[in-house]
């Protein structure tokens, strides 16, 4: 059987990369796979159940981010364990593209699947939790466990991830050195990025690091893991 599939792919050239894949992968050819789709895509706020209003998605994200430039699709994850909801806008090609080739389950932000996954632990530490997803990082920032702040982060200087972990901390009245992070996703251990957030903070690790060995790192995908073994 199988569990998951990630595909990381430039968001503007996603149809023809994605066209690209079919000829190259039997797996993707498997039409009866039932699928759940994550989407990493930057145009994503959280509203809190209480002031969510139905309909009103378009609305709410028009708010924070400029008029897209592309026919977008629209969509609401309701996640009630977290009283949150994910409102988030996609290229409405790539759904089309997802839907018209799988079985679709479910679609939603990539967010959703981070939200819940902290929703399910038992940490009650503060600190964050941080995935990297090119061409993006995101953050979840949390005190004694409740979630507080969820953003994503472009990677355009191997400092600036730190820079808005640092500026969360302020912002939120945490001390630094107060603070426990995880770091998964796509994250080179010799890279300036990491080698930044461990000069900066004091208790920072990998995430799923224990689990390590292989030829692709298993902390790559330590959010799908720890989401698809909740399930089992």
């Amino acid at each position: 059987t199988v569990d998951g599939i990630e595909i990381l792919s430039g968001i503007q050239n996603w149809d023809s990369d994605f066209s690209y894949m079919l000829h190259q992968s039997q797996l993707l050819n498997l039409r009866d796979l039932q699928t759940e789709a994550f989407l990493n895509t930057e145009r994503m706020i959280p509203v809190p159940s209480a002031l969510f209003q139905r309909d009103s998605s378009s609305a709410q994200l028009s708010v924070f981010f400029p008029p897209p430039t592309q026919i977008t699709y629209t969509c609401a994850d309701v996640l009630y364990d977290s009283g949150i909801v994910i409102c988030w806008e996609a290229p409405q090609l790539t759904v089309e593209i997802l839907m018209g080739h799988f079985k679709m389950v479910r679609i939603q932000s990539l967010a959703s699947l981070l939200v819940e996954t902290i929703a399910r632990e038992e940490k009650k530490d503060t600190g964050g939790l941080i995935v990297i997803a090119p061409p993006w990082v995101w953050v979840l920032f949390y005190r004694s466990g409740e979630l507080l702040n969820i953003q994503t982060v472009a990677m355009n200087h191997p400092e600036n991830l730190s820079y808005q972990m640092l500026n969360l901390c302020k912002q939120w009245g945490v001390e630094p050195s107060e603070t426990c992070w995880r770091v998964g996703g796509i994250l080179e251990l010799n890279s300036a990025v990491w080698q930044a957030t461990e000069r900066f903070f004091e208790q920072v690790s990998v995430w799923n690091a224990q689990s390590e060995g292989g030829e692709v790192p298993v902390h790559f995908f330590a959010h799908y893991a720890q989401y698809l073994a909740a399930r089992h």
